[in-house]
C-alpha cells in the first residue's frame, strides 16, 4: 500500500465517520433511546413520513379514526398499540405504545394544522436533545391543538423494565407567530400509580413565556381574552412551583409551548412492578400570538399537545437525571466515528511499520 492510497484511506475513513455522527440527540447515558413522530404517521402525512431512520410514526389523529385509531404510514394499527424501536438499529424495544385522544369533538387533530410545525432552532434545549432527529419534513407536521380543557391526550408505555430507570422527553414545536394556537401552553402531567414509582422533573418551560425571557423565570403574564382566562392565576403559581423544584419529585407536570425554547423532560422514572407509566396532555392557555411584544391572548381559542418525543431506558451506570442543556449525548454517530477513527489510526501506524 503505498502513501497516496494511505492518505486517501484515511481521509475517506475520517469523512465517512463525519457524515455519520448526528448532530444531537437524547442527552444522557442510555441502553436505548426510541424516537416517535406523533404526527407523521396518519393518512395526512404518510406520504413523506420521517426523513430518518429508525423513527417511528405513531400517531393518533381526530380527523382520522376519531382520535382512538393509531397510524404507522397512513395504516391502521392493529389492536392501537405499537412497539417502539432503538434509533441505533432499529430493533425492537419490547416497550408497547398507545396514545388515545378523548372526547375528541373539541380537539384539532394534526392534519388541520399542516405546514405549522417549525425546524427547531440551534442553541435551545429543544435542538440539543433533538437536533436531526426530528428529521427534515418536521415543518410539514403540525404540532396536535385542542379547543379547551375538556379533551386530552394519554401516553401510555407498557413492559417496561422494572428494574431499569427511564427518562422521557417531548417538544411541540410549531410557527410561533399570527397562526392559532401560537401563545397556548399546555400541562403535561406525570403519571404513574405504582407507589414505588420515582422521577426528577427537569423541563425547561419556555424563556419567551418568562420573565426576563430566561428559562427558570416567573411566568411572564399574558392577557388571557379566551374561554381558559380563569387558568392564568393557576398557570401563573404553577409555573412557579416547577422551576422551583426542577431536579426534584415534588411536581409531576410542567408546561409545554408551541415555541421552540423550551421541551418537557422526566429523568429517573421508575415504573414500578407494573412495568408501565403515562404521560397526559391538556390544554391550559390557549389563543394567538401575532409578533414577539404581543401580551394578550386574543381569538383563535387553542393550544397543542406533544407532537414529537423521546424515550430512554437509562443504562446502569447513569448516576440521575441529566441537565438536559449541559450533558454530553452518545449517539450511534459518535460510536461509529471512534471505530472509523481507530481504523484510520491502525492505518497510518501499518504504514509507518512498513515505512511507506
Amino acid at each position: 500500500m503505498n502513501r497516496t492510497t494511505i492518505r486517501v484511506a484515511v481521509v475517506t475513513v475520517i469523512c465517512l465517520a463525519a457524515s455519520s455522527v448526528a448532530e444531537a440527540g437524547l442527552i444522557g447515558s442510555y441502553d436505548w433511546v426510541a424516537y416517535n413522530n406523533s404526527t407523521a404517521g396518519t393518512p395526512a402525512f404518510s406520504p413523506v413520513g420521517p426523513t430518518v431512520p429508525n423513527v417511528t410514526d405513531y400517531s393518533f389523529d381526530t380527523v382520522f379514526g376519531g382520535g382512538t385509531t393509531l397510524y404507522s404510514g397512513g395504516v391502521a394499527v392493529p389492536g392501537n398499540v405499537a412497539s417502539l424501536v432503538r434509533f441505533d438499529n432499529g430493533a425492537d424495544t419490547g416497550v408497547g405504545y398507545t396514545a388515545p385522544i378523548g372526547p375528541t369533538s373539541t380537539w384539532h387533530g394534526a392534519a388541520n394544522r399542516s405546514s405549522w410545525g417549525s425546524p427547531l432552532v440551534p442553541g435551545t434545549v429543544a435542538h440539543d436533545n433533538f437536533g436531526d432527529i426530528v428529521g427534515t419534513n418536521y415543518e410539514l407536521n403540525g404540532g396536535f391543538q385542542n379547543d379547551n380543557g375538556v379533551s386530552t391526550q394519554t401516553l401510555t408505555f407498557t413492559n417496561l423494565d422494572p428494574t431499569k430507570k427511564y427518562t422521557f422527553a417531548a417538544i411541540s414545536t410549531q410557527i410561533e407567530w399570527a397562526e392559532r394556537g401560537t401563545g397556548g401552553v399546555s400541562k403535561v402531567t406525570l403519571v404513574n400509580s405504582d407507589v414505588t414509582g420515582g422521577f426528577a422533573n427537569n423541563t425547561t418551560q419556555s424563556p419567551f413565556l418568562s420573565v426576563g425571557g430566561v428559562a427558570g423565570g416567573d411566568y411572564k403574564i399574558i392577557s388571557a381574552s379566551t374561554s381558559l382566562g380563569f387558568n392564568l392565576p393557576a398557570l401563573t403559581e404553577q409555573w412557579s412551583l416547577v422551576n422551583a423544584n426542577l431536579g426534584t419529585d415534588a411536581i409531576n407536570y410542567a408546561f409545554l409551548s408551541g415555541h421552540s425554547d423550551d421541551m418537557i423532560r422526566f429523568d429517573d422514572i421508575m415504573p414500578g412492578d407494573d412495568g408501565t407509566f403515562s404521560i397526559t396532555t391538556l390544554t391550559f392557555m390557549s389563543g394567538r400570538l401575532e409578533n414577539p411584544s404581543d401580551n394578550t391572548l386574543a381569538g383563535s381559542n387553542e393550544s397543542i399537545g406533544i407532537d414529537f418525543f423521546a424515550l430512554g431506558q437509562l443504562s446502569d451506570d447513569e448516576g440521575g437525571g441529566e441537565d438536559p442543556q449541559t450533558s454530553a449525548v452518545p449517539e450511534p454517530g459518535a460510536f461509529a466515528m471512534g471505530w472509523m477513527g481507530l481504523l484510520a489510526l491502525s492505518l497510518y501506524g501499518w504504514r509507518r511499520r512498513s515505512g511507506k
